[in-house]
């Protein structure tokens, strides 16, 4: 996935969310989403991943991360990304 995918993909999270109505809507058992991941896997000043825009932590605990809070992490991902 490129970089501009992952873009495009964070800019509208309702478009790849279950629950299409709302991007903050989640129904009981939402699928998980695909791993933000692009493997650039570089890391930034603040600590974030300048491909994916998650944490170490958040990358090193996604499998483990529930759907709901998988979505939660993909939510905040915007916020980081310095170009958006």
């Amino acid at each position: 996935m490129s970089k501009a995918v992952v873009r495009q993909y964070l800019k509208s999270p309702a478009d790849h969310e279950p629950d299409r109505q709302s991007p903050r809507a989640m129904p009981a058992s939402p699928e998980p989403p695909e791993s933000p991941c692009v493997g650039v896997c570089t890391m930034d000043d603040e600590g974030y991943c300048m491909g994916c825009f998650r944490s170490l932590t958040e990358i090193a605990q996604w499998s483990q991360l529930s759907p709901e809070e998988q979505w939660e992490v993909v939510r905040q991902l915007p916020e980081r990304d310095p170009a958006g």
